[in-house]
């Protein structure tokens, strides 16, 4: 029990440094420098007021210089990252997987909020996720592979994850007449191959698919579809990843015969 507050306590810590990152990346300002600060006033925050989730309630919502208010998105995503963390050491235990797929959830968590503010799947993310889903791939369990056969193995799930995902986008194109994907979401299933391998590419695809179909269908029924009009993928992909490495364990003997 102590691991899972602990994890889902760090989790949070990276929940706000995605936060820093959300709004960053897109400007093209270092993530590193300068210190946290209020968007609206660009006062920099002292750090007993950075706690995460807690300043948000403790100010009330609102910037201790300006009094602007803050958004309720950023304790929201910093309890997803606590809740997602706390996910993987329950899931994995104590182990490199656990902090391999912290990695993971925290990049995604990050690409698919900008991805839904910008319709980007930003570049500057979705490249070392690959590169960092091959270099690990020899401590990831999901891999299952020794040494240069687990490098192999994870960039063989690069490709195939991007190729699958490049195919739909092609076939979907010619078939509603508009692009029905961007190259982002090719590069960000490649990432996401990297990482599950292979075995992970159907159930990741199918898992974003359901999950994109059920958003789509009760936007549509509440009649706010038009509002929102192109819905990113990103997220949806994102998730699936989420999903399929959660319960990796269950699927891990339907990967030739996924359907059987």
């Amino acid at each position: 029990m102590s691991l899972l507050i602990m994890s889902f306590i760090f989790g949070t810590f990276l929940g706000s440094f995605a936060n820093a990152c959300i709004w960053r990346i897109p400007r093209n300002i270092s993530i590193l420098r300068p210190g946290s600060f209020c968007t609206s006033g660009m006062k920099t925050i002292p750090i007993y007021l950075n706690i995460p989730v807690l300043s948000w309630f403790i100010l009330k919502g609102k910037c201790y210089s300006c009094a602007e208010p803050f958004s309720f998105r950023y304790p929201l995503i910093e309890l997803i990252t606590g809740f997602i963390t706390a996910l993987w050491f329950y899931r994995f235990g104590y182990s490199p997987d656990a902090f391999i797929f912290t990695y993971l959830g925290l990049i995604l968590i990050i690409i698919s909020v900008i991805d839904i503010d910008f319709r980007i799947i930003a570049p500057q993310l979705s490249y070392p996720l690959m590169l960092t889903g091959i270099i690990l791939s020899p401590f990831n369990s999901l891999i299952d592979a020794p040494g240069v056969s687990a490098l192999l193995k994870s960039a063989l799930g690069l490709v195939i994850g991007g190729g699958v995902i490049w195919l739909i986008r092609i076939v979907g194109s010619k078939a509603f007449g508009k692009e029905a994907m961007g190259l982002g979401d090719v590069k960000l299933m490649m990432g996401i191959g990297a990482f599950t391998g292979p075995a992970g590419i159907f159930w990741t695809i199918f898992a974003a698919s359901l999950f994109g179909s059920l958003v789509g269908v009760s936007l549509k029924i509440a009649g706010k579809l038009e509002k929102f009009g192109y819905i990113p993928f990103g997220p949806f992909l994102a998730a699936g990843g989420v999903f399929y490495i959660h319960f990796s364990n269950y699927f891990s003997s339907y990967w030739y015969f996924p359907l059987t």
